[in-house]
């Protein structure tokens, strides 16, 4: 089943969460949590989660399942397939206003994967998933106009062009000293 008739069969199966997360989870193991040291399932896992819950709401509606989808691509070049069932994530998080995605080993191919998402993450809201356009400067996080209505009374912003810039301008500036 490709990429497009995956999504209508989830589009098509709204009865609950657990059948979605299901499928999610037989298209692309590795989001089937694991504990960490042991790689075991929990015996009690039901599917009411999957790793993918960890990433923000916004980026999971942006690009998540595009990444998964992109990231099994390359997994499937690999011939030896206990390598391939073996590819595991460790941990999905937001860190400083973008996506950290940590597995339990990776090649190249996955490395610029992730880096291309990591990279896309920072100018797309982690609320709702579209073009951020302001960051939040207590929290990093990067906001949509709309979103950012919502946190401006809890947090100072700034358009994100501008904190961009300022950022770069002060990685010249450590790389001249």
């Amino acid at each position: 089943m490709d990429f497009n008739e995956f999504m209508e069969c989830i589009t098509a199966n709204l009865n609950s969460e657990k059948e979605i997360n299901k499928l999610l989870v037989d298209r692309y193991p590795f989001l089937l949590p694991t504990n960490r040291w042991t790689g075991k399932v929990a015996d009690d896992y039901d599917f009411s989660y999957t790793e993918l819950d960890a990433m923000e709401d916004g980026w999971r509606a942006a690009f998540g399942l595009h990444m998964c989808e992109e990231i099994k691509e390359e997994l499937d070049k690999i011939e030896n397939e206990q390598s391939r069932s073996s590819y595991r994530i460790m941990q999905i998080k937001e860190k400083y206003g973008s996506l950290r995605w940590y597995t339990n080993w990776t090649t190249e191919g996955l490395e610029k994967i992730i880096a291309k998402y990591e990279a896309e993450s920072c100018r797309t809201c982690c609320k709702c998933g579209a073009l951020a356009t302001k960051i939040s400067l207590g929290w990093i996080s990067p906001w949509c106009d709309e979103c950012a209505e919502r946190v401006k009374q809890c947090d100072a912003l700034m358009p994100i062009e501008e904190y961009f810039k300022e950022e770069e301008e002060e990685e010249e500036d450590a790389e001249v000293e």
